[in-house]
């Protein structure tokens, strides 16, 4: 239950585990939801059908399923640096192949990433099938475009966001020479993008018949569209993290984590300007070709997903005061990252193996660190929700009463009958933020539990006032009862 599952990974299982049992489309098994990326919650609910809706189980099947994601998309990006390099011997195709797939592997970033319990696996692994069909497909054809649409459909339906490396390769096809005449090239571009569209056109109707807009409950929750230079800062310090997967230290909220960052960002560019600045051999040969070269593929599309991991960042930071997501939203950095480490590693091994094996070795180590440390519990602190929050409401609150909280994933998970508060899976709790008691006294809720700063933010400076009296505390939580009294 505990890292790296996050407290949102269990909202994706509640809904997945209410689809499998049958209750619909809903994290509490009553309300209707569209607060989850679709087809990584989908595929999940099938793992849980699996599992028979057993909580445990299905969270091992999810977590077995991530698994096979991580592997699979570690021998994509492996056909993708094998393929751009293309060492003259078998052998060395094949060393270089089995290098990246464990680098990405053993990278620890790229594994925390993958098995949050959320949809970056799958989006990640995605990302690199499309690589390789823009690295190696004949998109001039009318069946790559279909392809090319196809991944590009999934990519959205696993995270919608990707709407924007839809748009750069929909533009791509467009301005691209390889298409022949205008009229063609719109063809093309038309083909990519609709066969996108279709493919993601379920998600957007039940978006729009049920609640009323394109985006999901889970965005529109943590949406406040602002200037605060904040979410800049936050936003540089994501995407350092990002660009080094093979360091993790959680949140980047003290000055040594960030300077361990920016240390490592700064080693790495010293590494890459000698790589590809100082020893350029080939580099020139792979950018030519007129974009017709696996290699020119390879480094354009690198170059889009760039650009699309650069749209991201604005659009978060002008739009989402979630900075701590601002890494989740940012991941698809750590493709190209990765690459670039190995391409990096490659070229050092060609001078000395010795010190190529062992740079490899070394940027692996932190991932057998956090191993120990996760399950060591004495570093990361594990899932508080999980020990604190609904060890509390066991101890005190009936099961066939209602149980409210703004942080809601991990509760709701194992407990019936829990109301969310924040609006991430709960259209309805949008509409009452800043008097979120009148919604309480509305739903007959008659227990509340959950951190001091969230309790403050639903039930105001003073609870008793709105009839909400506190019962007990365990940890970080405290729970409120409400009396007779219902304030509206």
């Amino acid at each position: 239950m505990d890292t790296p599952l996050t407290e949102d990974g269990f909202y994706a299982a509640s809904v997945a585990r209410n689809i499998a049992v049958g209750r619909g489309i809903t994290a509490d098994g009553l309300t209707r939801t569209n607060g989850f990326q679709p087809l990584f919650t989908f595929l999940s609910a099938l793992m849980c059908f699996f599992a028979g809706g057993e909580r445990v189980l299905s969270l091992r099947f999810v977590i077995g399923f991530q698994c096979l994601v991580f592997l699979g998309t570690a021998l994509g990006v492996g056909g993708v640096v094998s393929a751009f390099l293309r060492p003259d011997d078998p052998g060395g195709r094949k060393h270089l192949f089995l290098l990246t797939a464990f680098c990405y592997l053993a990278f620890v970033a790229n594994l925390m990433f993958s098995l949050n319990g959320l949809e970056t696996g799958l989006l990640l692994l995605l990302l690199a099938l499309c690589w390789l069909h823009y690295q190696r497909g004949d998109l001039s054809t009318w069946r790559g475009s279909v392809i090319l649409g196809l991944i590009l459909g999934l990519l959205v339906l696993a995270r919608v966001d990707a709407a924007f490396l839809v748009l750069i390769l929909c533009l791509d096809r467009l301005v691209s020479g390889q298409g022949g005449p205008l009229g063609r090239r719109v063809a093309q571009a038309s083909v990519v993008g609709g066969t996108a569209l279709c493919l993601s056109l379920p998600w957007w109707a039940y978006n729009l018949i049920y609640f009323g807009a394109l985006e999901p409950t889970s965005g529109r929750a943590q949406q406040l569209v602002a200037f605060v230079p904040d979410r800049l800062a936050q936003a540089f310090w994501a995407l350092l993290q990002v660009a080094n997967p093979w360091l993790y230290f959680g949140y980047f909220d003290s000055t040594v984590t960030r300077l361990c960052y920016l240390a490592s960002s700064l080693a790495f560019g010293g590494v890459l300007y000698w790589s590809f600045v100082a020893r350029p051999a080939g580099w020139r040969a792979w950018a030519a070709g007129g974009g017709r070269s696996v290699q020119s593929r390879t480094l354009r599309f690198g170059l889009y997903l760039c650009a699309h991991v650069l749209a991201l960042t604005l659009w978060y930071v002008a739009s989402s005061w979630a900075t701590h997501m601002y890494p989740r939203y940012l991941a698809p950095l750590a493709l190209p990252a990765t690459m670039l480490a190995v391409v990096a590693l490659w070229r050092i091994s060609a001078t000395s193996r010795r010190v190529g094996n062992t740079l490899t070795l070394a940027l692996g180590a932190p991932t057998l660190l956090v191993l120990v440390l996760l399950q060591s519990g004495g570093v990361f602190r594990g899932n508080p929700m999980y020990r604190e929050q609904l060890q509390l409401v066991r101890e005190w609150a009936p099961p066939e009463d209602t149980v409210a909280a703004a942080q809601s994933g991990t509760l709701g998970y194992f407990r019936e009958g829990v109301l969310n508060l924040d609006g991430k899976v709960n259209a309805d709790a949008l509409r009452y933020q800043g008097r979120m008691w009148s919604y309480l006294c509305a739903a007959r809720v008659d227990w509340l539990c959950d951190e001091p700063v969230y309790l403050a933010q639903r039930l105001g400076g003073d609870p008793l006032e709105h009839g909400w009296t506190q019962v007990a505390r365990r940890g970080l939580f405290t729970l409120y009862r409400r009396g007779e009294a219902c304030n509206r």
